[in-house]
């Protein structure tokens, strides 16, 4: 039997062998745009050095990323991939994802873009 469930909490969960996020291979142009329904787990194969822009940090935005919402960007290609906020600017303390490399980002929720998701 399987179910689906949307929004639920759970405390002193198990993880056992076998558990694995949602993943989505992606080979992005520059200026893509990741949503707040994209899975976590972001594989990158760009051409060339890229920008990437995260979603809105702000909730009173539409299509708002939920304050601790996770992304994992696994970078397969040998170029460097930098994240920017929606508008397409840099974050203030810059946000990369190295040649062959991952990073993670958290979303802070922050109403201020510059802030509003940090390196993990």
């Amino acid at each position: 039997m399987r179910a689906n469930l949307e929004d639920v909490r759970s405390r002193g969960q198990r993880t056992d062998a076998g558990y694995q996020f949602g993943t989505a291979d992606w080979v992005p142009a520059t200026g893509a745009v990741v949503t707040n329904q994209h899975p976590p787990v972001l594989i990158v194969n760009p051409a060339g050095a890229i920008n990437m822009r995260l979603p809105p940090s702000n909730p009173a935005t539409a299509g708002a990323a939920k304050k601790g919402q996770v992304f994992i960007f696994v970078n397969r290609s040998g170029n460097v991939v930098t994240l920017q906020d929606s508008a397409g600017v840099g974050f203030t303390t810059a946000i990369t994802v190295a040649a062959n490399a991952a990073t993670r980002v958290v979303c802070t929720g922050d109403t201020t873009s510059a802030t509003g998701w940090l390196i993990w």
